[in-house]
């Protein structure tokens, strides 16, 4: 497969952003041609949509958006929204690190952000009453945060403690998952694939005997996917190879030709080529980045 055609997915905005205050918030949001690649950023995210369809996509779930959604994002963690162009799109997006929770609640508040535990567990369809009690608090949030009076920080923290509760209790109501949770075949054969690349994304599997595992054709595989995801199967790779790069270049200490090894490139020189393309430095340079930012007391990855 040819795995070099994709475009930048560091979300840098939100780190950024993230370096001044560990919060950020951005409120009803409306596009009415949104597009967006596959992205990973640091800290936690609350990812809510008020009105739009199309589909919700992590490194393994695929989650039909047609109503009122709260999506819990892990940190790191591959994510993308996929969304009918021309209709419209509206969303709130909450970014936060952990020190910015009370610690009396930040244990429980993280481990609803661990999909490994709670696979189930990580996506709420809202109802309207649902949605107007949690708008209410989204709306005090936004005020405070963009008017930035004295003590707003420890206003957000309360108001953040309090919608982390309400969406736990909504996930421990005892109501059943959205039932249009990865409800097509269709949906069902790419999620399918996804977690399969996931797991296998450093092998050289050829698309023919990916469709093979399937039951499907080359043809019908790759549009499928494209038609689900927005993107190529190549570009899925990809991203989840240079994913991992990122997560060992700056957590390990082993060699960056190791690291092209690990996670599927044949070539040193290579993936240092296509790590620059997309990431606009090379692997060297990305790894003293991080130790720079860490020994200032902030993560850029």
């Amino acid at each position: 497969m040819n795995i070099h055609d994709s475009e930048p997915f560091i979300d840098s905005m939100v780190n950024n952003d993230l370096k001044d205050l560990p919060f950020f918030i951005k409120h009803r949001w409306t596009d009415f041609h949104f597009r967006m690649n596959y992205h990973s950023h640091n800290g936690y995210e609350l990812y809510i949509v008020h009105e739009g369809s199309g589909n919700f996509l992590t490194d393994s779930r695929i989650y039909p958006i047609d109503g009122v959604h709260v999506f819990l994002i892990g940190e790191n963690e591959i994510h993308k929204p996929i969304i009918v162009q021309g209709q419209k799109y509206t969303r709130t997006v909450i970014n936060f690190l952990p020190e910015f929770l009370q610690s009396s609640t930040k244990k429980k508040w993280l481990d609803m952000f661990d999909r490994a535990r709670h696979p189930d567990k990580m996506h709420i369809r809202l109802n309207a009453k649902e949605h107007s009690y949690i708008s209410a608090i989204l709306s005090r949030m936004h005020e405070e945060y963009s008017t930035r009076e004295y003590g707003f920080d420890q206003m957000l923290s309360v108001y953040l403690n309090r919608l982390l509760f309400e969406i736990y209790r909504l996930l421990h109501s005892g109501k059943e998952p959205d039932s249009k949770a990865t409800s097509s075949s269709s949906n069902a054969i790419v999620e399918n694939v996804i977690n399969y690349l996931s797991e296998h994304y450093a092998e050289d599997v050829s698309l023919d005997e990916l469709a093979k595992m399937f039951f499907i054709t080359p043809y019908y595989l790759c549009h499928l996917f494209k038609k689900t995801t927005g993107d190529t199967i190549s570009k899925f790779i990809l991203y989840t190879r240079i994913h991992h790069a990122k997560r060992l270049l700056t957590h390990s200490d082993l060699t960056i030709s190791d690291i092209a090894m690990k996670i599927g490139f044949n070539s040193s020189p290579y993936f240092g080529m296509v790590f620059k393309k997309h990431l606009e430095m090379t692997p060297k340079q990305f790894r003293t980045k991080y130790r720079q930012s860490s020994a200032k007391g902030f993560d850029f990855v």
